[in-house]
C-alpha cells in the first residue's frame, strides 16, 4: 500500500477511490469463523450494507481534500485568501485594502433644512449605492455640497449628473446631482497579484541597484505602480534623463516614504532625475533633495458605435455603464470587471509609459452584454479621433475619465 500523508516529497493524499478500495480490501479480509466465508465488498452495488458504510468512507474523503487545502496554505504560490494575507506579512508587506469610491454631490431643497450624515443616494438604475459623510445645512437659495462615498469598497464611476435618485428622502430635501465625475476607489487586492508583489518583495536585498529599489519601492505603502530606470552613461540619453541618475516613475505611496527608498536603496555615485522632490534628513543632520518620477496624464478621449443585439439586455443606461468599464479597466485591469485571473486578460490595467491601442479596449467595452462593437476612435483631443494608436511617453500615463468617453448607438 502507498504512503499517504506528509511525506519528503510533500502531502500526498488519498483520493475518494484510494479510501474506498482500501476499505474493500480490509473488508475482504474479514471471515465468518464458523463458514469461512469472506465479506465480497462492492460498493457499486445495491446491497444496502455496502451503501451504509460508504457513507463515512466518503466522508473520510473529504477530510482527505480538506487536509490538503490546509497543508497548501504553507505555500504562497497555493494558499488563498487570509492565509495569503498571513504568509505575505512574513515578507514585511500587506494585502492592499479596497477603498471606497468619492463623488462630490450637489444638494438642492428648502432654505435651512438640515440633511443628516449617511444618506443614501444613487443613479437611475440603483445598482451603486452613495452614502453622504457629513451633516449639510442648505443654504438661503436651498443649496448645499457634501461629499459621498460608496457602500461597498471597489473602484465605482459615476458621469455627471448621473446620480440623482435619493433613496433616504428627507423633509425640504428635494434633488441631488453630481457636477463632476466620481472618483474610482481600488478594489481590494487579489490573490495572484499579491502573490505576484510578494516574488517582486524577496527582491529587496538583491545585488542589482535597480531590483533593490524597485522592490523596496513597490513595499512602500499606498504604491500601485513602479518602474526604475537607469542612466549609466557620461551622457544625457534618449530619454532625457541625466548622466549617471537614477529616474524612479512611482505612482501612489507618500512624498517622504518613497524619497527614503530611494536615498536608503541608490548607489552612493548616482544622483536622481525627476518632477517630483522631497527632501530627506538623514541620522547625521544632512539633508538629500530626492527626486522621481510622478507620471504626467494625458487625457484620452474615447468615442464608440454600437448596436443593439436586441435581446433586452442593453439597458438605458449603456453608455454609463461602457464608460466606467473603460475607466475601471485602464486603472485595474481584467480583475476591475471580475473577470478570473486564470482567463488570460490584462492584470495591470493600461500603466504608465504603455501607448493606448483600440482594440485592448474591447475586453471592457464588451464587459456591458445587449450590444455589438463596430467602430473605436481614441485620441488626445475631442475633434480629432481615429483608430491609431496613441504612444505614451515613459514619463506620463494615460488617463480615462466617463466625461471623455462617448457611446453611439447606432
Amino acid at each position: 500500500m502507498a504512503d499517504y500523508g506528509v511525506t519528503p516529497d510533500g502531502l500526498k493524499i488519498k483520493r475518494l477511490a484510494d479510501v474506498l478500495a482500501d476499505a474493500s480490501a480490509a473488508l475482504a479480509l474479514i471471515q465468518d469463523p464458523v463458514t469461512g466465508e469472506r465479506l465480497q465488498p462492492d460498493f457499486s452495488a445495491a446491497d444496502p450494507a455496502m451503501q451504509v458504510v460508504k457513507i463515512p468512507l466518503e466522508a473520510v474523503g473529504d477530510l482527505w481534500a480538506l487536509l490538503h487545502n490546509v497543508f497548501s496554505q504553507f505555500d504562497p504560490d497555493a494558499a488563498t485568501g487570509a492565509a495569503l494575507s498571513g504568509l505575505v506579512r512574513l515578507n514585511g508587506i500587506e494585502r492592499a485594502e479596497g477603498k471606497p469610491s468619492t463623488v462630490q454631490l450637489q444638494l438642492t431643497g428648502v432654505a435651512g433644512t438640515v440633511i443628516r450624515k449617511g444618506q443614501r443616494v444613487s443613479d437611475a438604475q440603483r445598482q451603486i449605492v452613495w452614502i453622504t459623510q457629513a451633516d449639510v445645512t442648505l443654504d438661503h437659495e436651498g443649496q448645499g455640497s457634501v461629499t459621498a462615498l460608496t457602500e461597498d469598497k471597489g473602484a465605482y464611476t459615476a458621469m455627471p449628473g448621473q446620480l440623482s435618485v435619493i433613496l433616504t428622502p428627507v423633509v425640504g430635501w428635494n434633488a441631488v446631482s453630481n457636477a463632476a465625475s466620481a472618483v474610482p476607489g481600488a478594489i481590494e487586492e487579489r490573490d495572484p497579484l499579491l502573490r505576484q508583489r510578494r516574488d517582486q518583495s524577496t527582491m529587496a536585498p538583491a545585488s542589482s541597484p535597480v531590483e533593490a529599489i524597485y522592490a523596496n519601492l513597490r513595499n512602500v505603502p499606498g504604491v500601485d505602480f513602479v518602474r526604475v530606470l537607469i542612466n549609466n552613461t557620461l551622457v544625457t540619453d534618449s530619454r532625457g534623463i541625466p548622466p549617471k541618475a537614477i529616474a524612479a516613475v512611482v505612482v501612489g505611496g507618500e512624498d517622504k516614504d518613497v524619497a527614503r527608498v530611494l536615498l536608503e536603496r541608490s548607489p552612493a555615485l548616482n544622483e536622481w532625475y525627476g518632477n517630483a522632490l522631497f527632501v530627506v534628513t538623514d541620522n547625521l543632520g544632512d539633508t538629500y533633495p530626492v527626486q522621481w518620477v510622478r507620471p504626467t496624464e494625458v487625457p484620452i478621449f474615447v468615442e464608440i458605435d454600437i448596436q443593439s443585439l436586441g435581446d433586452g439586455e442593453l439597458t438605458d443606461d449603456y453608455g454609463a455603464r461602457i464608460a466606467d468599464a473603460i475607466v475601471i479597466y485602464s486603472r485595474f485591469g481584467a480583475p476591475g470587471l471580475g473577470i478570473p485571473v486564470t482567463a488570460g486578460y490584462d492584470q495591470d490595467g493600461i500603466v504608465p509609459g504603455e501607448s493606448v491601442v483600440a482594440p485592448r479596449l474591447y475586453t471592457p467595452i464588451n464587459s456591458v452584454p445587449g450590444h455589438a462593437l463596430r467602430v473605436i476612435r481614441i485620441g488626445t483631443e475631442s475633434g480629432v479621433l481615429s483608430a491609431d494608436d496613441i504612444p505614451i511617453s515613459w514619463n506620463a500615463w494615460a488617463s480615462f475619465d466617463p466625461a471623455r468617453i462617448k457611446v453611439n448607438l447606432l
